[in-house]
């Protein structure tokens, strides 16, 4: 069987194919828009974080901020969930627990280029130090996604710290407080 295509054609077709797929591509990928802002854009990813920790007597106590970079108002509710990682990237066994009597936490509308805080309290750490500086990773109730963040002191140098151990048989905690207007 002969094959139908002329070498002209072959030729043609190598050079519009791959223009085609891109243009393809590049339409297939354009964003809906229907008037009103997608929530999917107060995704996490969209946001930055930063984290730093003291201590103070035999706790460590925190700080988080996160800042909004889209273009959108975004709705932030609720407590976030804050897991310490060791430098390789495994979660740490600490119990995350929330503040006593804490009221219902109030819907934050955070608006582009501001930010949120919130702070937490690490107690009674009796296992093995990380030999290297850990790092957090947040999530928070109905957003999607997750920021990992890295503990630092003011200048931007990774923070070695851990609580002290207290009670060998308690577990290792962490207090997590609702995220306030930074």
């Amino acid at each position: 069987m002969s094959n139908p295509w002329t070498a002209k054609q072959k030729s043609f077709l190598r050079l519009i194919l791959p223009a085609g797929l891109i243009f393809l591509l590049a339409c297939g990928t354009l964003p809906q828009t229907t008037g009103t802002p997608s929530t999917s854009t107060c995704e996490l990813a969209n946001m930055t974080a930063s984290a730093t920790w003291q201590g103070l007597g035999e706790k460590l106590e925190g700080s988080l901020v996160i800042t909004n970079y889209t273009k959108n108002t975004c709705p932030f509710k609720g407590i976030p969930q804050i897991r310490i990682l060791d430098p390789g990237g495994k979660a740490l066994d600490v119990q995350q627990i929330a503040p006593p009597e804490t009221p219902t936490p109030k819907e934050i509308e955070l608006s582009p280029d501001q930010s949120m805080q919130t702070s937490f309290q690490w107690m009674n750490w009796c296992s093995e130090d990380p030999q290297r500086a850990a790092s957090l990773e947040i999530t928070l109730p109905d957003v999607s996604g997750q920021l990992l963040v890295s503990i630092t002191d003011p200048n931007g140098q990774p923070l070695l710290l851990t609580p002290l151990c207290n009670q060998k048989n308690d577990p290792s905690t962490l207090l997590v407080f609702p995220f306030q207007p930074h």
